[in-house]
């Protein structure tokens, strides 16, 4: 034993973790853990957590036992030489420009004597092996006092995007060194209340809150346990949102089609070069916020290299993820930012390829619902799991969905050549989890090289990587750009979308983004790949606090963030409309049989005519919002989460009788001051040409 005197800070070398783990029971609930809304609205909210039990892991420190303690999916305290401890974190809505404070009105809990708890290590990075790393003591060891201090506290108001918020923070597992005694809370009811007016991230809104986007209607589901549209004045209709493309100036052309089909679902986009801009990321920061101010923006993506169009920096690395902040002065995401990276039209050309072709034509092929898992055996991360464990219970949620197989490359034995094998095969996801580089992933060796010899043509995939560098695309080409870039025979390959990051990742707070993403995946049975990925990271913010701030910052989205992903062969939508709409309708039916949340929208040359989302009866009322061209036709585009897109024709007539419009005038003031106006005091000679849309 070592003592070192700057504070009590003690090594301790000698460890070994126990594969043993015993469950404690405390007999109040069956479940781990409750959280239960007791009263929500304007001016309090009321929350019960409740703890029925927790878990205990045995960990030899210098030949004395400690223990690791695990509550349900929880997270831990990571400060370094503090006692690992499980912290509650909920996020709730709060009041637009209201001080709030917390208090605790009940409590109940259980005091366990003799539980000595083991310290954190820190927030350690994937390029430091855990086991190699010795347990320090600190000074919070020598006192004889409770720690947390405090059993509630909240956090900072954030603002994301439509609503402002605080997270709970509930110390319900606290430790006093010096009496070795562990207290856990059974109970804990809070209440958080309005406190006088407010002054940090004060929601001003721009414009009333009428609708909301799907993707993220979902986030706030998932984040705010008090989100309930009942409690709104008005409820918010389902919208899809407008799209913004910021591409370099060369790449503008080879972009339309896509933006055509984005237009020709339902999601009114816009495309601007760079170039108008300022290649800079300051500017191209103010540009975006200014059109979020002005639009309902959700989606952005650049089309560039760094080099082409211009990425942030944070926390040492590109950061394209802080364009999202486009709302007060938090560090959750408002939008959704992806990029597709291109040094020249090629690499264009085959990312706008490889995503109309997933979303407008897919196959009827077995391959969406097998999916693969790669991962180290090193940790322990989050909750005390190693990579393998963790990718063990993503398998099981995903084999609990769609999924008829997942594959398990796991070291030790995984090699580059089991990972072929299995994409050229047809996977649909791919989750990694161990240590990567700029060009690899370290587990299965599986490289750049190795992503351009696939020959997956068009049996495309969406990855989530927990690993170091692999997205570090600012000066040189990267893992995530290659997935996007691979072709054979002309034919896109590799992937659809990838989530990589562009520095270091941390242990636990990724691990605890990708369980959310994949939860949020198989629980709802729909969504984007931005609308997966933000959301993990919004959890791992409410978890981490600042240590899930640094990895949302550098994890980025390669490729399409509103892409709507595939889970299952795609199957054929019945879909019952007119064939025809007169040419001065204001609404325009569609019934989407058993399907909700399917987009429907009506398209012709670059105007958006209306759009809808079905409701809960697969019905959807499409208000026609631009003059409908007569005698032409229109396109009905209907899509929906692993649903072949129903797009058909619909012929837009004019009334059986005759029906007369006006097209044109001409004002003919010879006799006044002849400048072609009608002015005051003139006589003039009034020409109106009016045209006969009917038979």
């Amino acid at each position: 034993m070592k003592k070192v005197t700057a504070g009590l800070v003690i090594l301790l070398t000698a460890v070994t973790v126990s594969t043993a783990a015993q469950r404690v029971e405390l007999g109040t609930i069956t479940d781990d853990l409750q959280v239960t809304v007791i009263e929500a609205n304007d001016f309090r909210t009321v929350v019960r957590f409740e703890i029925g039990a927790f878990t205990k892991e045995t960990v030899e420190i210098g030949r004395e036992t400690y223990y690791n303690i695990y509550c349900s999916n929880e997270g831990i305290l990571l400060n370094k030489g503090e006692p690992a401890l499980p912290r509650i974190c909920r996020a709730i809505i709060i009041p637009d420009e209201a001080k709030m404070k917390i208090r605790v009105l009940e409590s109940e809990y259980h005091d366990f004597p003799a539980t000595p708890v083991a310290p954190s290590k820190g927030n350690l990075p994937r390029t430091i092996n855990p086991n190699d790393v010795p347990y320090t003591f600190g000074s919070i060891y020598s006192l004889d006092k409770w720690y947390p201090s405090s059993l509630a506290s909240m956090r900072e108001p954030f603002i994301l995007r439509d609503f402002r918020g605080t997270v709970i923070e509930l110390n319900a597992f606290q430790y006093n060194p010096a009496k070795k005694t562990l207290r856990v809370y059974s109970s804990v009811t809070v209440e958080v209340v309005q406190d006088g007016p407010g002054k940090i991230n004060i929601l001003k809104r721009h414009r009333p809150f009428t609708k909301v986007n799907p993707d993220f209607d979902l986030i706030y589901k998932e984040r705010f346990i008090n989100y309930n549209k009942d409690l709104l004045l008005y409820i918010p209709i389902t919208e899809s949102g407008d799209m913004l493309i910021i591409t370099y100036d060369d790449f503008h052309e080879a972009m339309m089609p896509f933006a055509e089909w984005k237009m020709q679902k339902g999601i009114p986009t816009t495309v601007v070069d760079v170039s108008t801009i300022g290649n800079n990321s300051t500017l191209i920061t103010n540009f975006i916020q200014d059109f979020y101010d002005s639009t309902d923006l959700v989606w952005v993506l650049l089309v560039g290299d760094a080099a082409q169009v211009a990425t942030p920096q944070a926390w040492g690395g590109a950061s394209d993820p802080s364009y999202a902040k486009v709302h007060g002065t938090d560090d959750y995401p408002d939008i959704f930012i992806g990029r597709f990276s291109a040094e020249n039209l090629n690499h264009v050309h085959t990312q706008v390829e490889r995503t109309i072709n997933y979303e407008k034509y897919p196959q009827s092929s077995a391959w969406y619902h097998q999916g693969t898992g790669i991962a180290s055996d090193l940790g322990p991360g989050h909750h005390g799991e190693y990579d393998n464990e963790h990718m063990d219970y993503i398998r099981d949620d995903l084999l609990a969905f769609t999924y008829t197989s997942v594959d398990q490359i796991y070291d030790p034995g995984a090699n580059s050549s089991q990972v072929a094998y299995a994409l050229n095969n047809g996977r649909s996801i791919v989750n990694y989890c161990g240590h990567g580089s700029t060009s690899s992933w370290v587990t299965s060796g599986f490289s750049s090289s190795n992503v351009n010899a696939l020959i997956n043509d068009n049996m495309l995939l969406f990855i989530i990587s927990v690993a170091c560098f692999n997205g570090n695309f600012n000066g040189t080409t990267c893992f995530a750009e290659t997935w996007l870039r691979a072709s054979h025979n002309g034919n896109p390959t590799g992937a659809i979308a990838t989530y990589m990051s562009s520095i270091s990742q941390s242990w636990n707070p990724p691990m605890d983004a990708q369980d959310e993403a994949i939860d949020l995946l198989v629980a709802e049975a729909k969504t984007t790949f931005g609308g997966i990925c933000y959301n993990g990271s919004c959890f791992m913010i409410d978890i981490n606090d600042i240590n899930g701030v640094e990895v949302s910052d550098t994890w980025h989205i390669f490729g399409d963030p509103s892409v709507l992903l595939y889970t299952d062969t795609p199957t054929a939508m019945t879909v019952n409309h007119e064939s025809t709409i007169l040419f001065t309708s204001t609404q325009y039916d569609v019934e989407v049989a058993g399907i909700e949340n399917a987009l429907c929208a009506l398209y012709r040359d670059g105007t958006i005519y209306g759009s809808a989302y079905t409701d809960s009866d697969g019905m959807a009322l499409i208000e026609i919002i631009e003059q409908l061209p007569v005698g032409e036709t229109i396109t009905l585009t209907v899509t929906a989460f692993n649903k072949t897109p129903y797009i058909t024709d619909i012929q837009v007539i004019s009334p059986s009788g005759p029906y007369i419009l006006y097209d044109s005038c001409s004002v003919n003031d010879i006799a006044g001051n002849n400048n072609g106006l009608v002015d005051c005091g003139e006589s003039i000679l009034l020409g109106v040409q009016l045209i006969n849309v009917g038979p």
